[in-house]
């Protein structure tokens, strides 16, 4: 039987070691993000790796409202009440390394960004061993790989993808010539995908319930409210006679320049700046190898 890591999970908002230093009054720590929690026992702080607890002699602290941010900055206005971690003394050291772990908010969540999906792999709290996906369910992760990662991104298999992405940046002078690129492209990498299955059930078992039979339809629709969004809807039967559908929203998105972005175009989502790293004095992580991989 082959099997998979389950990559589609339900986000949990949690914010992990977040790096922050105190602020000039040596007794206030601000969050990044506006935390969702309401107790001291929902909050991890480290200061230079090591954990400590409310309670400490020397880091001793407490959660409250912090004035000073009535709205949420870079996120636009919100209800959302800010709060910060407020030391009971003032700190004889103003370069010690704080890491905070927290729940926030869906709208704020750099994890999933709204999405409430995140993909990345988990393991069982029972055995610690990684969760997997069979089946149907594998199937189903396999077509979402082959459909929207970028080819040829994947350094390990240059084969999985389309160049959907690609589009992206491309003015829409055609609509319906943009609908049946994106159509051509998924057809053509779903018949790869049967074509590489075929091949693998000569060398070992694949199930029926895995085995993709057939595409009953791709649909290609632009939005009516936004016409740089196409929605795909597809349809896929496989060996067992199971029917599933897999929509997804593409945007295709004026050209940008790059140039202008704050952003340096090879950090890594979640990598340090060299602003993070000349604050923290950790080491500026490299440039990804792989800069276009779309996670699925």
């Amino acid at each position: 039987m082959v099997y998979d890591l389950k990559l589609e999970n339900s986000c949990t908002h949690r914010i992990v070691d977040e790096i922050q230093q105190v602020d000039d009054d040596r007794q206030s720590l601000r969050f990044e993000r506006p935390p969702s929690a309401t107790r001291l026992e929902d909050i991890v702080l480290k200061v230079n790796g090591f954990e400590i607890n409310p309670e400490d002699p020397t880091y001793s602290y407490t959660l409250v409202r912090d004035e000073a941010r009535a709205s949420l900055d870079g996120f636009g206005e919100s209800t959302r009440v800010w709060k910060k971690i407020l030391f009971a003394n003032k700190l004889k050291a103003i370069d010690d390394l704080f890491q905070i772990t927290y729940y926030t908010d869906v709208a704020f969540c750099n994890r999933c960004h709204d999405l409430r999906i995140e993909n990345d792999f988990r393991y069982t709290t029972a055995t610690g061993k990684p969760i997997t996906v069979t089946g149907q369910q594998k199937l189903l992760q396999d077509l979402k790989k082959w459909m929207y990662t970028i080819l040829g991104s994947n350094t390990f298999h240059e084969y999985i993808g389309t160049t959907i992405y690609l589009l992206i940046g491309q003015k829409i002078v055609n609509p319906e010539m943009m609908r049946l690129k994106i159509t051509q492209e998924i057809n053509s990498t779903l018949n790869g995908y049967i074509q590489k299955q075929l091949n693998q059930a000569q060398i070992q078992r694949v199930s029926d319930a895995e085995l993709l039979s057939s595409v009953l339809s791709v649909d290609v629709v632009q939005s009516s409210e936004d016409p740089s969004l196409f929605n795909v809807n597809v349809v896929v039967q496989n060996k067992t006679f199971g029917v599933a559908e897999i929509s997804q929203p593409i945007k295709v998105l004026p050209s940008i320049d790059r140039s202008s972005l704050s952003l340096p175009s090879n950090r890594r989502p979640g990598s340090l700046t060299a602003r993070d790293a000349n604050n923290s004095q950790i080491t500026e992580l490299p440039p990804s190898p792989v800069q276009n991989f779309r996670n699925i």
